[in-house]
């Protein structure tokens, strides 16, 4: 019981048995062909019961929550679709409260109930709203279990393009044992989407795949629009354009069952906006760079938080630096650009909460499959690795997110200047 208080007391703490058991996991599967078969053993039981403690961690919260829907955040998205199957709209705080009242939702809840989401992103909950409750979040989370799977099996082809049963094993564990994946069910959030479609955007080659999946990423959430700057930058033009052709489309489709009417109370909406932004901004479950400086500097965001200067200075400063990286990758190494930018969006996202750092797996497992090509080779890979495990466990996510977007920037930028020559562009 001692030990249990000290850890909950000391954020650190927390964090350091997550950072070994990851650090020690993926130095002996980096030495598995040197192992002897009792030592082989040993790492496929280790990487087993991590996986097995993982996954029965992720099954429970989602059986729990499929039988008692939670209010945060499920209700809200169900409310939304629900608003928006019967013709009304999404941004109507009264007819949400309403919608929301027959569930007993707490005084908290009742009076933080907004939707924030821009009008295409809003689709995605339409068709929870064409359900019984219960029925949504069980098809709910079959979506979000399918995109969990899929990015474990990217994760597995990154990890040992052998595709052993030990890797699959060792992909499962560090995937699901994320603490971020645990909170992203916890919260029935969406995350895993954005993850798999930074995945595909590094290892497909097909423009359209490209596309649809950062298009599919953004109507999930807006964070994913900061993903394609990758695209930009390589001037994947028809990925770009099929992008944007999805974002065009959810917005007709907005406009087709809201109509002008629709935009306008998205203009006008909550008139609460600004006293729930203080409680959104300057909040422990935001771990922007906003708003870390904000709780820093004891700022107040005001309106438009994200004009506060130093917010404004230092993320075009952490993205000029990132871009300069990126455009300079070796032609063999542009994929990786996706993952320095996933981590970069985390940072200068000003809506990043504790569980998108769930993205951390692009930029660790992609920098993790050209270890030997980059700076520092395998030992700087793992300990940025056990690291970023280490501070998400320790609920010390911006922390995590800044220490894995400066180890890898560290390492590709070094490689490149190892290599002796800049990227060739298509």
């Amino acid at each position: 019981m001692e030990l249990l208080e000290a850890l909950r007391a000391q954020p650190l703490l927390r964090g350091i048995l997550p950072a070994i058991g990851v650090g020690l996991l993926l130095w002996f599967f980096h030495r598995r062909e040197r192992l002897s078969p009792a030592a082989h053993t040993v790492l496929s039981l280790a990487a087993g019961s991590i996986a097995a403690l993982a996954l029965t961690a992720c099954i429970y919260i989602t059986a729990n929550n499929i039988i008692r829907p939670p209010e945060w955040d499920f209700l809200c998205f169900w409310v939304y679709g629900r608003a928006l199957a019967l013709g009304e709209s999404p941004y109507n705080v009264d007819m949400l409260r309403q919608l929301a009242s027959p569930y007993a939702p707490s005084e908290e809840f009742v009076s933080e109930l907004y939707c924030l989401y821009p009008p295409p992103c809003t689709i995605q909950f339409l068709p929870l709203g064409w359900w019984p409750i219960q029925v949504a979040a069980a098809t709910w989370y079959l979506a979000q279990w399918a995109a969990l799977m899929s990015v474990v099996a990217l994760v597995w082809r990154l990890l040992d393009p052998k595709r052993s049963w030990t890797s699959f094993v060792i992909a499962v564990a560090l995937v699901c044992g994320l603490h971020s994946t645990i909170s992203t069910l916890r919260f029935a959030q969406s995350n895993f989407l954005i993850v798999l479609a930074g995945l595909l955007v590094a290892m497909s080659s097909s423009w359209a795949a490209r596309g649809i999946s950062l298009g599919a990423a953004t109507l999930i959430k807006p964070i994913g629009a900061v993903l394609a700057l990758d695209l930009l930058l390589k001037r994947d033009w028809r990925a770009l354009l099929t992008m944007a052709g999805l974002q065009l489309i959810a917005a007709g489709l907005f406009l087709v069952l809201q109509g002008w009417p629709g935009l306008t109370e998205y203009r006008d909406r909550n008139p609460l906006a600004e006293e729930i932004a203080d409680n959104y901004y300057t909040g422990l479950t935001n771990q922007s760079l906003l708003s870390t400086l904000l709780r820093l500097t004891g700022t107040n965001p005001g309106a438009q938080p994200v004009f506060f200067p130093p917010f404004v200075v230092t993320a075009a400063l952490l993205a000029a630096i990132t871009l300069a990286v990126v455009v300079r990758l070796p032609r063999e190494l542009q994929h990786l650009g996706i993952g320095l930018i996933a981590a970069l969006a985390l940072l200068v996202y000003p809506g990043t909460l504790t569980h998108y750092s769930v993205a951390l797996v692009i930029p660790i497992f992609l920098a993790w499959s050209v270890r030997e090509r980059l700076w520092g080779g395998t030992p700087c890979v793992i300990g940025t690795a056990a690291i970023a495990y280490g501070l998400v466990w320790a609920r010390l996510e911006f922390l995590a997110n800044l220490a894995v977007w400066a180890a890898v920037l560290g390492m590709m930028a070094f490689t490149r200047s190892s290599l002796g020559r800049p990227a060739e562009r298509e």
